[in-house]
């Protein structure tokens, strides 16, 4: 698939764990947390989330995408796209929930349980390169995917 006039790779799509009725799991890692410092919940940290997989992760650099059809939800930059993933995106721990934690992957998981539960699958798209920060902030000028919009909510 192009975006952006590159051609990215598809990974595959996003595999959600299932419960036992076969319905995607719906997680609240959140409420697992024992806190013993008092932190709050940032602005993205008190929603449903899921675990998923994703075939074939490289382990290199580059960008990546989130795609349902032809529609690009987000784009991502790492410096190892696999590590960017696992446990990253894939699954939130309880302390990702709260304030200091990191909001885009709890943003971006809930986002994913969200679209996947609706019906729309999910791919994961990749652009392997070196020059990835440089690729990802013109991919952003060009396309405005509502994912990486601030304060974007599910």
């Amino acid at each position: 698939m192009k975006i952006g006039g590159l051609e990215f790779r598809d990974l595959g799509e996003v595999v959600l764990l299932k419960d036992r009725s076969g319905l995607p799991e719906r997680l609240r890692p959140q409420d697992r947390f024992t806190n013993p410092n008092g932190l709050s919940l940032h602005k993205h940290g008190d929603f449903e989330f899921c675990k998923f997989s994703v075939p074939n992760l490289p382990k290199g650099p580059g960008v990546y995408a989130f795609v349902s059809g032809t529609e690009v939800f987000y784009i991502g930059k790492a410096s190892a796209i696999s590590k960017r993933f696992m446990p990253g995106y894939r699954l939130v721990s309880p302390r990702m929930c709260f304030s200091g934690g990191p909001e885009t992957t709890c943003r971006i998981n809930a986002e994913v349980l969200s679209k996947t539960v609706q019906g729309f699958p999910i791919h994961v798209m990749v652009f392997e390169t070196d020059d990835f920060g440089t690729v990802e902030a013109e991919l952003l000028k060009q396309i405005s995917p509502p994912w990486n919009r601030s304060g974007v909510l599910v």
